[in-house]
């Protein structure tokens, strides 16, 4: 990871090939295309990128019904929404990033090829999206229907249920997904899997680390390899339809810093060399939000600073009165999070 100086922030995001970026903000007297989100999504054409700034203000209740590609600035309840909803099949292939959404994001409408990654939420809905990647999220409170619709990876989040029953994965799905490199903060009387409607089905797990407890009877046809458990019940598999190997059963995690309750800005989720989850991962990586194949960014301090987006560290005027009709001269450095 490097951060990378740069002479001004200039918001144009090289890994986007789009057709068009707009601005956004509903902060007064703000230089923006669009002063609502819901303006822009209706003035935008499909595949369009909208940078939305940052605001002490909500930007509402947000239905999305093209393909999209939202990106915040990131940071502490740095751009809220109230929640974000695809109301249509032509918003697959839609990006969401660098967001704080308090309530859900969730579909009415069966979407595929989603991108979720670098957000805040209080839950992540599955329903109705397909084929989708969800990666280096702060989840608040639950995952609902995993597995729902197939093609799902749900990667490198971290999920903190603030109520002490709710299950950390609610409302089973029986397609097959993966849930891999997690690390999952349980309530004191919450359980991993929510069964009461049905059990999860071909589901795999691997590579989380899981503080609270796991029942794998709440699943069937699932996969539990390399994970790192405060307790498991059944992880022998001596019965049903499960298989796995390589998990660890201990109430001792070696986080780098962690006191519970989990603090999104106070703890240290690397795993210490000590740490039973330390390079035991499958491929030998680390277990955890630090290792697999979208690991957070080192630096990001969990996502909450979007890699490849430039950010000013410094803004500084040369001339505070200048002749009218001609340039005002300022001297500006940032940063980039590199990938």
């Amino acid at each position: 990871m490097k951060q990378t100086i740069i002479s001004i922030f200039f918001a144009c995001m090289a890994t986007y090939s789009v057709a068009v970026v707009k601005t956004v903000s509903n902060v007064p007297g703000d230089v923006a295309q669009f002063s609502t989100l819901t303006a822009a999504i209706i003035g935008t054409a499909p595949d369009d990128t909208l940078l939305i700034s940052p605001s002490g203000v909500s930007y509402g209740s947000i239905t999305v019904d093209k393909r999209l590609h939202l990106i915040g600035g990131g940071g502490q309840d740095n751009v809220t929404l109230n929640s974000l909803t695809f109301s249509s099949s032509s918003a697959s292939g839609s990006t969401v990033e660098g967001l704080n959404i308090i309530g859900s994001l969730s579909s009415q409408q069966v979407v595929t090829g989603l991108l979720i990654r670098y957000n805040r939420m209080e839950t992540l809905s599955l329903y109705r999206i397909s084929a989708s990647i969800a990666y280096n999220n702060i989840i608040s409170d639950r995952i609902q229907y995993l597995g729902e619709q197939g093609g799902q990876i749900v990667s490198n989040n971290i999920i903190y249920t603030a109520n002490a029953t709710f299950p950390a994965l609610h409302n089973p799905g029986t397609q097959a997904s993966v849930f891999r490199n997690n690390v999952v903060f349980l309530g004191p009387t919450a359980s991993m899997l929510e069964a009461t409607t049905g059990n999860f089905q071909s589901i795999d797990f691997h590579n989380n680390i899981i503080v609270g407890a796991l029942n794998t009877d709440e699943c069937m046809n699932c996969t539990f390899n390399n994970n790192l458990l405060s307790s498991c019940t059944n992880c022998t598999f001596d019965t049903g339809s499960n298989n796995g190997v390589d998990n660890i059963i201990n109430t001792v995690q070696g986080f780098v810093n962690y006191i519970s309750p989990f603090s999104p800005y106070e703890d240290d989720l690397h795993l210490m060399p000590t740490s039973p989850g330390y390079q035991t991962g499958t491929m030998g990586t680390d277990m955890g939000v630090f290792g697999g194949q979208e690991p957070f960014p080192a630096n990001s301090i969990y996502g909450i600073l979007i890699p490849g987006l430039p950010y000013v560290s410094s803004f500084q005027t040369v001339n505070l009165v200048v002749p009218v009709d001609s340039n005002l001269p300022f001297n500006a450095s940032g940063f980039i999070i590199g990938e």
